[in-house]
Order: structure tokens, then sequence, then C-alpha cells
């Protein structure tokens, strides 16, 4: 015989998805549902039957309340068997319209299959078996998740996974397309039942590492902080989900990154060869526990190169971020950084201390295309940079020769200082020498005060004292230069 059902709008939802899988183990449904049950049954045998259904217009409630599932259409069937010992398959296939994730606990903000997408619903199909060690099986197809934070959105387009049910544990693997990249990605769930028969539930979505072939630029919908970044290189993350009997427990992430190219927004540094690890107990304030180190190859920033930058860093619970063991090549010498702590906030104060060891005189007079002559030797110096009122201030510092030796000087310094004299006076013989001397000059002495409070205006004030060892009765040359701010922020 057969039973059969037209076309019935659920008002009470289905709540026995949970006999057919553990997987649907709380699940409610609703929809319009309609069926037919052809059976079989005997003296000698048992009840055997086929029941085809049909769900349209449907909606489903998971027990996880994070996730919500309409617009739900489609058609499966389960099989009775007529042995008792042979368990019961069932199977399933449709298409969804509307899909939201509250992922704001690890996002910051919901994704929906929804609203663009709509001319392309996802699909499904489920199969399983019931007993006494029940499975189910699944695919999901053309999943595509947009969302959107801090003006700019993010959409995680054409994914795919497929799964396995067993044993209170879920497995998938799948698939995603995110800013023009192919990101594969597995995802483990597993329900542990405790003695008072309360539950814990861990999740884990984890992404091997993988090379970003087009540079991500909406990290900012993550992070005010990332607004109009630029990244690309080789990633790796891990996220992991536990909630227990009462309350969500923090969301760890683990994320890593090799051979990254950082560029900053409107015309900032390129930062190029990042190698650097992120582990946080709680994505909420994504402080790190302990202090992680980082490489950076090569920060060029306007005619200014950085190279071999190390440094250990520190994310603390209020999002500052401190920085220690902060050096790097520059100039053909070495910029070291006191540790210092920047603040979350862009209008607290904070300050930094820069120190140059060996910086190479030659290599620093070529930033100035103006400077026609020749200056060997390395210099020492110190430079505090403070915020205060969100706007950058340097404070007064100070250069040096370094202790290996003189610096030289080589300068064409013709008619310099004897333009406008009489040739043969004793005045412009005086100065004849001045200019011959600059021509090859031993420096001993080179001393400079940067951003001194007491030379308003003035950048730096440097000194120099030298004389030539190719001129006879050469005197000594003392040389004072100055060098105005610019105009504007520092």
């Amino acid at each position: 015989g057969h039973l059969a059902l037209a076309p019935t709008t659920i008002v009470d939802p289905l709540t026995t998805l949970g006999a057919f899988s553990g997987f649907l183990d709380g699940t409610s449904l609703r929809g319009t549902l309609d069926s037919r049950f052809d059976f079989e049954t005997g003296s000698n045998r048992g009840l055997e039957g086929d029941l085809r259904f049909g769900i349209a217009d449907g909606s489903i409630d998971l027990p996880d309340p994070l996730t919500k599932i309409t617009g739900l259409a489609g058609r499966g069937s389960v099989k009775l068997p007529s042995a008792d010992d042979t368990p019961v398959s069932w199977e399933a296939e449709g298409t969804l319209r509307s899909l939201m994730m509250d992922s704001s606990a690890a996002l910051g903000f919901p994704l929906t299959h929804t609203g663009e997408f709509l001319e392309s619903p996802a699909t499904f199909a489920l199969s399983g078996t019931t007993g006494e060690k029940p499975t189910t099986t699944g695919k999901i197809t053309h999943l595509s998740l947009a969302g959107e934070q801090h003006g700019e959105s993010v959409t995680f387009q054409e994914s795919s996974l497929q799964f396995l049910h067993s044993d209170d544990t879920l497995t998938a693997e799948g698939r995603t397309t995110f800013g023009g990249n192919e990101i594969p990605f597995t995802y483990r769930r597993n329900n542990k039942e405790l003695p008072d028969g309360k539950s814990t539930v861990t999740s884990e979505v984890h992404i091997p590492t993988i090379r970003l072939g087009t540079p991500l630029t909406n990290l900012g919908a993550f992070s005010k902080a990332a607004a109009g970044l630029s990244l690309s290189g080789q990633v790796g993350a891990r996220v992991t989900f536990q909630s227990g009997p009462d309350d969500a427990l923090p969301t760890t992430l683990d994320f890593s990154l090799a051979d990254g190219t950082l560029t900053l927004p409107d015309d900032g540094p390129t930062l190029s060869g990042i190698t650097v690890h992120f582990l946080t107990p709680d994505v909420k304030t994504l402080h790190t526990d302990q202090a992680e180190p980082f490489y950076i190859a090569d920060l060029t920033y306007g005619d200014l190169s950085f190279t071999k930058i190390t440094g250990h860093y520190q994310i603390r619970p209020d999002r500052g971020l401190t920085v220690s063991r902060f050096q790097s090549s520059f100039l053909d010498g070495r910029l070291n950084v006191d540790p210092f702590t920047y603040p979350d906030d862009d209008q607290a104060d904070f300050r930094m201390n820069l120190r140059f060891v060996g910086i190479d005189l030659r290599t620093l007079t070529r930033l100035f295309p103006s400077f026609d002559g020749r200056l060997e030797g390395t210099i020492d110096g110190d430079l505090p940079i403070v915020r205060k009122k969100g706007t950058y201030l340097p404070e007064r510092g100070g250069i040096q020769l370094s202790k290996q030796g003189a610096a030289r000087l080589r300068y064409n310094a013709d008619s310099l200082f004897t333009d406008g004299l009489k040739p043969g006076s004793g005045e412009y013989k005086r100065m004849k020498i001045a200019e011959d001397s600059l021509k090859d000059m031993r420096i001993p002495i080179l001393t400079g005060r940067l951003f001194d409070p007491a030379e308003p205006g003035k950048a730096a004030v440097i000194r120099i004292e030298g004389q030539s060892s190719n001129i006879a009765d050469a005197p000594p040359i003392h040389l004072n230069f100055n060098f105005f701010e610019p105009k504007g922020e520092f």
C-alpha cells in the first residue's frame, strides 16, 4: 500500500530529525512538505518501505543559534528495510537561498549568503544511515558568504565542502575564493558529553600554508588598523572555537606569514620579505601571551631603505603594541630602537628613541643630489620621536663621528669663498687656501644637534672641524651648517 500527504505547510516545526542522524540533533524544520510512503508487509516478513518527500520554502533552525537557513527547497527519500539488523538509509538534495552565519565572535561581523547571490542558490546533497553507529555524509557547493564592517566588504565566493559526521565528530574539507585567491580549508567539530549530561563543543578551522597570488586589499573589514593595506605572501591560519556547558570560551587564532609584502596606504612605506607568527588566545582582544620574533627583509619609504629588520613584538590586552630588540641595517650602518609601546589610541602620547650606529657618510650624502662633493667616514647618533595629541614631533638628538676614526671631505669649492673678492688681496689668498683645503680635508671633529629647542626652526646644526694635509700652512677650517625644518608636520 501507500500513504500520501499533499503539500502541507508546517506550522509547528518538526524537531525529530535527529532520529535519522546525530548531525541533525536539535534541528527544527519549517516549510511546505509533501510525501508518499510506499510499503510492503506480510505474515512472515517485516515492514519494508520507501518514504519520498519534498520541502519548499523551508527554513532550518540549528542547535547552534549562530546559523540560520531559509529558502530551502529539495527532495529526499528514506528506505526502511524489513530486516531488523539492517540500518535505515536516507538521502536528500536541494538548494538554499539564504544562509546567515553570526561570525561576530571570530570576524567581528556576520556572513550571509543572500542579496546579490539570490540568482545562484547554494546546493546540498546529504545521505546517511541510522543504527548503533549512525553516519552522515554531505556536500555543499556554490555557497558565497558576504559581510561588511568599517565601510569595507568581504566575500568568500563559490565555497564548497564535503563532510562526514560520525561518533559525535564532524570533519570537513573544502575550498573558497577570497580576494581572487583560492583557499583550501579543513574543519573539525567534536561534541563531548559530560557526566552531568551537559556537553562541550570544540571546533577548528585550518587553512594550510598557501601563496596569495593576488594581494588582499580589503583587510580593513577585519580591523580598522588594516584599512588601506595591501598584503601578499605565504599565509596559513588555524582558528579554534570552544563552548562549555554554560558559556562560549575565547576563540583562538594562530596565523603565520612568510615572504610577505605589505604596502601601507597614502604612499606609505612598502615592507617586503616579512616573516612573522601571530598567536592570540582571544580574538576579541587580539593580545599575545608572549613576545614573538619578526623579520622584514626590506622597508622602503621614498629614498630611504631599511634592510634586515629584526625584533620582537607583543600585543597587550589593551591592544597596545610593544616592540623590543628592534634593529635594522640603514645607510650601511645600523638603526636600533629602544623598547617602546605603541598605544591603540592614535591620539594617545608615546615616545620612541632611535639610535644610529656606524652610518656611512658617503651613503648618507647620496640622499642629497645637490651635494656634488664626497664625504667619507661614519657617524653615530640618537633621535627621540614623540607623539603628542596625535602629532609626531622630534625631540633633541645628536650625532658625532664614530670612534673608529676621522672623516674626510672632498669638495670642489672653487669661488665658494673668493667670489667677489679682489684677486691677490690678503683676504682673497686666505679664502683661496680655505677653498683648496676643502678639496681634500681630514675631519677629526664632526658633531651635530638635532631639533634643539635652543635653535627654533632648525632641524640640525652641524659643526665640522678639519684641516688639509696636502696644502702647506693650511689653517684649521671650522664650518657650521644650519638645516631648517620643513614646513608642515614632521
